[in-house]
């Protein structure tokens, strides 16, 4: 999967009564690219700003689904912004604006994110799952990934392992750096066609267009053991998905091409969400005929 994985859960201030912290319409341009991090348990905000004239940011958060409300007050100039004060397990969104003596700006795009611990014994994700040898025909099921209330040391590494609800693999986790959302997967597929794999599929800090390359054997009846590779690139981390209603943003697009024998028999593409994990995954491939397809995508999530 890279499966990686899912959680949920995104002062009113005086200012004076010559202006209303609410933007009006105007033609003071409002600041865009907004973007957020969680950087050693903290929120870092980066943002553009499109005027000279501003005399001021203002950064306004919700928590969850509740209200906006200020944050902070900042000078016009400013371009970033450290929010120290979030907590686990719950979800953060931001948005910014500018303003001066006579008018307020839009607002920014909005971001979020969820400095959560995704790996508590018991926390859970429900998925829909489809394998066979094409979209068309694919038998389709539905499993829960579990995180039991033991772990393991693999080839050095600490890992949470997690349980599918349909006995046919256990997912091994391990955080990278300090941002639990960013992780390495070490996969065991019970009876599968890829036996022991770690696909790093959040790197710390890589940016759009940073790739890696994975190793691996792959056995194939009537074929025996051949050596493919496993090519992963970044394609986005701005993507957008609605799955089930709920609307992701900042969503990470991790692009996936398999080459063997000289040339490529397939790939597939990985989406994940801060704070929420893999949102779908879909990976096909052709070796010497022998034809795969899988799919994934999100169902619901209860975390503890």
């Amino acid at each position: 999967m890279k499966k990686v994985l899912t959680v949920v859960m995104l002062v009113a201030a005086f200012f004076s009564c010559k202006k209303s912290d609410t933007p009006t319409p105007s033609v003071l341009p409002a600041p865009s690219n907004l973007s957020v991090q969680l950087i050693n348990n903290k929120a870092s905000l980066n943002w553009t700003n499109h005027s000279s004239s501003y005399v001021g940011i203002k950064v306004e958060r919700k928590l969850g689904t509740g209200a906006f409300s200020l944050l902070v007050s900042l000078n016009g100039s400013t371009l970033s912004y450290t929010d120290s004060t979030v907590k686990a397990d719950s979800v953060y969104t931001y948005r910014v604006y500018g303003y001066n003596n006579s008018d307020n700006s839009a607002y920014s795009n909005e971001v979020y994110i969820a400095p959560v611990t995704l790996l508590n014994t018991g926390s859970n994700w429900r998925y829909a799952f489809a394998t066979g040898t094409d979209s068309a025909t694919a038998q389709r099921d539905t499993f829960t990934l579990t995180v039991l209330s033991y772990d393991s040391i693999i080839q050095g590494n600490h890992y949470k392992i997690l349980g599918d609800s349909l006995n046919k693999y256990n997912l091994f986790f391990r955080s990278v750096g300090d941002t639990d959302f960013r992780r390495g997967l070490f996969s065991t597929i019970k009876g599968g066609l890829i036996p022991d794999i770690e696909e790093k599929f959040y790197i710390e800090n890589k940016p759009v267009g940073a790739s890696w390359v994975l190793p691996i054997d792959i056995t194939i009846a009537g074929v025996g053991k051949v050596n493919a590779t496993n090519n992963y690139s970044i394609a986005s981390l701005t993507d957008t998905l609605t799955i089930n209603n709920i609307f992701y943003s900042n969503v990470s697009h991790v692009h996936l091409n398999v080459t063997a024998f000289g040339g490529t028999v397939g790939g597939g593409d990985f989406y994940y969400a801060q704070g929420f994990g893999a949102l779908k995954y879909v990976f096909s491939v052709n070796y010497f005929g022998v034809k795969v397809y899988q799919s994934e995508t999100l169902l619901s999530s209860h975390l503890k």
